[in-house]
C-alpha cells in the first residue's frame, strides 16, 4: 500500500471540500472527487483524513499527485495545494542481451542487455573476466588493458 499525505492548517470546524487529482502527460484527471474515487482507484483507495491510502499499488499509480483543499469561513474561501510524486518500485527481470559470438580483429564489437520491468528503470554494469569495467564521469569512456571503450548505464550498451 502507499499513503499520500495531505497535511492542512485550516481551523478545526471549517467546512472542507477535498479533491485529488492525477497529473499526466495527457492532462489532470480526477482521483478524489465530490466524496468519492474515480478510475482505476474505486474500490483499492480509502480517506485518511484529507490523504489517501491505495492498496496493491501497481506501476499505474506513479506518478505526480495534487491534493486540493479549499474551506469556506467567515472571511470568504481559502485554498491549498499540495503536490508530491508516487515511484512504485518494481523489481527489475532478466536482462535480454545481444553480445556478438565471434569478431574481426579491430572492428568496434557493439553489446547491449536490456530489461523493461525495473521501476525505476535499470542501470547496467558491464565486467570484462570477473572484473567490473569502470564508467569515467563525462564521456563514459575508459581504457582497460589493450581495449577501448564506453559504457552506458542507463542504456546497457558497451562498445
Amino acid at each position: 500500500e502507499a499513503i499520500l499525505s495531505c497535511k492542512h492548517k485550516f481551523l478545526k470546524g471549517m467546512s472542507l471540500r477535498i479533491e485529488w487529482k492525477k497529473i499526466q502527460s495527457q492532462g489532470v484527471s480526477f482521483v478524489y472527487y465530490n466524496s468519492e474515487f474515480t478510475g482505476d482507484l474505486r474500490g483499492r483507495a480509502e480517506m485518511l483524513n484529507t490523504g489517501i491510502r491505495i492498496r496493491n499499488v501497481t506501476r499505474r499509480d506513479s506518478g505526480t499527485y495534487r491534493c486540493e483543499i479549499s474551506a469556506k469561513s467567515e472571511e470568504g474561501q481559502r485554498l491549498g495545494e499540495a503536490t508530491l510524486t508516487l515511484t512504485v518500485l518494481v523489481a527489475p527481470t532478466t536482462p535480454v542481451c545481444e553480445v556478438p559470438s565471434s569478431a574481426m580483429t579491430g572492428t568496434v564489437v557493439q553489446m547491449s542487455c536490456k530489461e523493461t520491468e525495473g521501476s525505476p528503470p535499470s542501470e547496467y554494469q558491464w565486467y570484462k573476466n570477473g572484473v567490473a569495467l569502470l564508467e569515467k564521469t563525462g564521456t563514459g569512456n575508459a581504457r582497460a588493458a589493450n581495449i577501448t571503450y564506453t559504457m552506458n548505464k542507463k542504456s546497457g550498451t558497451l562498445v
